[in-house]
């Protein structure tokens, strides 16, 4: 194995780390908030807040278990989800887990966009 594509793998596998990382987050955080550990003071749209975390959470572990395998829509796919996380992450008041996810999914981002360019 030559040091480039050493190095290749590692982004890779560092990229998917990542995306399965940030997806069990929201999975996580989603079941917190179903056994009443967590409160998000949304009693009227709690509901919704909790499908759209899981959600959230399947599509980035999707995107960990399939990107990068040579589909080239579900790695642009991955690139949208993280952006849509980036964006996301900082609408509302913007505390640490908002930062932390920012570089979380900037880095996902620029990991995507290596990868890419190393399989080309």
């Amino acid at each position: 194995m030559s040091i480039s594509r050493g190095r290749s793998h590692l982004l890779v596998m560092v990229q998917r780390a990542l995306l399965g990382l940030c997806g069990a987050f929201w999975f996580s955080l989603e079941l917190l908030s179903i056994t009443g550990v967590v409160d998000f003071g949304l009693s009227a749209g709690a509901t919704v807040l909790g499908v759209l975390m899981l959600g959230n959470g399947g599509a980035l572990l999707l995107a960990a278990r399939f990107s990068l395998t040579g589909r080239k829509l579900i790695d642009y796919a991955t690139i949208a989800l993280a952006g849509t996380n980036a964006v996301l992450s900082i609408t509302d008041e913007v505390g640490l887990m908002d930062i932390v996810s920012l570089i979380v999914c900037g880095a996902v981002i620029v990991l995507v966009a290596l990868n890419l360019r190393s399989t080309d």
